[in-house]
């Protein structure tokens, strides 16, 4: 594993150099990724397999594991008074959404009273960059 850390520091001094094209690199650590996110969960069910007859907290080697049981999981989708519910919320988000838009445009809406809508909080997530082999 140090190996591959070192492998990853000198990748990116080389980035940095100029000396490594980084959407070359970028798209094969993203392929990287996939491949060891792959292998992480078949071990991880190997380890849950052999763990199976032992406590929930035990000691193997240098690693003290702990099993933990799945969490609950609770869906409301198919609960036709939870889905009016919903479609009301998603109706009243986009009237917020369409406020905000206008308001963006100078211009200020009301509601069916001409009470002034509030206009919901925004925030922007980090700027991504995908990226696929031509």
């Amino acid at each position: 594993m140090e190996i591959l850390k070192e492998q990853f520091k000198q990748l990116i001094q080389d980035i940095d150099n100029e000396v490594q094209n980084p959407y070359e690199a970028l798209f094969q650590l993203k392929d990287f990724q996939k491949s060891l996110k792959e292998t992480v969960d078949i071990v991880e069910g190997l380890a849950f397999g052999m763990c199976e007859y032992e406590d929930k907290t035990f000691v193997n080697g240098d690693y003290k594991i702990e099993k933990r049981n799945g969490r609950k999981v609770w869906n409301f989708k198919k609960v036709e008074e939870w889905i009016n519910v919903d479609l009301k919320k998603k109706s009243i988000e986009d009237k917020l959404k369409a406020a905000y838009s206008a308001n963006e445009k100078g211009l200020n809406m009301g509601d069916e009273n001409g009470e002034v809508i509030p206009l919901p909080q925004v925030t922007f997530t980090k700027d991504t960059l995908l990226i696929k082999k031509a």
